[in-house]
């Protein structure tokens, strides 16, 4: 299937919220909230539509089958501007098909620009 990658929208908040909070559950079963989980994604919606920071996501078809959050920053001692990926995740049913490093690939390719 091919897989295509975009930026969040608006729209798929709701969607990208209930992923990011399988994503943290699987890190930190304890710490995870919902509330939490929706502060993060609406934050880095807001960020990426400002151009600040970038949150993309992997699409089969019409459903969302994971998503790369990263951004450009600068070394506070050295002034030198670097990539950081900053989340990856692949929902479980779609893993070992090559989609994170498809979307590792086109977050560096954003970032080399």
């Amino acid at each position: 299937m091919l897989l295509q990658i975009r930026p969040i929208t608006q729209g798929d908040i709701e969607v990208v919220e209930r992923l990011a909070y399988d994503y943290n559950y699987e890190l930190d079963s304890v710490e995870t909230t919902r509330d939490a989980v929706s502060r993060w994604i609406t934050a880095a919606t807001s960020e990426s539509e400002k151009g600040n920071h970038y949150f993309w996501l992997a699409c089969i078809e019409d459903a969302i089958a994971g998503f790369v959050s990263f951004e450009l920053r600068t070394n506070p001692f050295t002034q030198e501007t670097y990539g950081f990926i900053e989340d990856m995740y692949v929902v479980p049913s779609y893993r070992r098909r090559g989609y994170a490093e498809q979307l590792a690939r086109a977050a560096f390719a954003e970032l080399i620009e």
